[in-house]
């Protein structure tokens, strides 16, 4: 299986953003395996809201293929 660069970039955001946040993400985060490994030394990246910047980049990371085929975020106050 190859390296996942996809996983890895947001693997680097969800750790940089939780560190702004002073938010400790749990060691068994699926996102961690899924990145082959959990990001260290990752730069805070500052956000007004942590959240829908991780979402962002979560949408950011998605193929026209993948929209396509109906993968998108539905924010909570429309869930």
């Amino acid at each position: 299986m190859g390296r996942d660069v996809r996983a890895e970039r947001l693997a680097g955001t969800a750790a940089g953003l939780a560190a702004e946040a002073g938010v400790d993400l749990p060691e068994g985060l699926l996102l961690w395996r899924l990145a082959e490994e959990r990001p260290s030394g990752v730069a805070p990246i500052a956000s007004p809201d942590p959240a829908r910047a991780l979402v962002a980049a979560m949408e950011g990371a998605l193929s026209a293929d993948e929209r396509r085929q109906g993968a998108h975020y539905t924010p909570p106050e429309l869930a």
